[in-house]
């Protein structure tokens, strides 16, 4: 079983989390790589030494922002959400997160592999965590939402594993933001986001008996927040959900 991760967006915590990862990698004989925004040298050199990696990107996100300038001129997040939620979501931060999923994915096609993962170095997961080659796209158990929201609900998005040619679609909802902009699908939450790109394709999802923690609180794990819980297999078509037209995230004088 050839096996790659690919750790995506901000390059945190991983003294804290590198020693889960590395048993992982061991056991698997997994090639790592990596696709970073710009950070401090020592960190670089940590996931260098700790890893090995077949290859590894260092973006400076000052590069990025005329993208994020072009697509906030097509957004405006409405006024349901609290004024902290406004900022994020006209920022259009969550361009930036969905970029680098889909850059670290792209490094990874430089060598066939049977299973594919997308990982964070600032979570890890529990010990009892298997990989293996299916045909589903496997990610941890339980759907994230706005639950006040008509159908606002999605997989968590924090890890994903699954065949080569599922992680390139599960990594390409970047190039579909504006698309389901258009469409008048809410660009928050991530997960929300996540299940409309699922729920385009014929595919099956394996929602896994196991938890998942943030370094940053790992006194709870973050699948308590998750609601309704979920395990087991679903089709894609599961996920096919329509928004509330009235809750607009587009701008009025949108560029589409």
């Amino acid at each position: 079983m050839k096996v790659a991760i690919y750790f995506a967006g901000f390059l945190r915590d991983l003294e804290i989390t590198k020693d889960y990862w590395k048993k992982l990698i061991d056991k698997h004989s997994i090639d790592v790589y990596g696709s970073f925004w710009e950070t401090e040298e020592d960190q670089k050199r940590l996931f260098a030494e700790t890893f090995s990696p077949k290859d590894v990107e260092y973006e400076d996100q000052l590069r990025f922002d005329p993208f994020i300038d072009m697509f906030k001129k097509n957004l405006k997040a409405p006024y349901d959400l609290t004024l902290d939620l406004q900022n994020y979501v006209n920022n259009s931060r969550i361009l930036s997160q969905f970029y680098r999923v889909w850059r670290g994915a792209l490094l990874t096609n430089q060598k066939e592999y049977d299973v594919v993962i997308r990982a964070r170095t600032d979570t890890v997961l529990e010990e009892n965590l298997e990989i293996n080659v299916n045909e589903h796209l496997n990610i941890p158990a339980g759907n994230v939402g706005i639950w006040n929201w008509k159908d606002c609900w999605g997989p968590l998005d924090l890890f994903a594993y699954g065949s080569q040619k599922i992680i390139n679609y599960y990594s390409t909802l970047f190039l579909h933001l504006n698309r389901y902009l258009y469409n008048g699908e809410y660009l928050f939450t991530t997960e929300n986001l996540s299940r409309v790109h699922l729920s385009q394709k014929d595919l099956t999802i394996n929602y896994l008996n196991t938890k998942i923690w943030l370094s940053r609180d790992l006194e709870r794990h973050f699948t308590q927040y998750v609601e309704p819980p979920r395990l087991g297999v679903c089709h894609s078509s599961e996920m096919i959900a329509a928004s509330d037209k009235s809750l607009t995230f587009y701008a009025e004088n949108r560029e589409i």
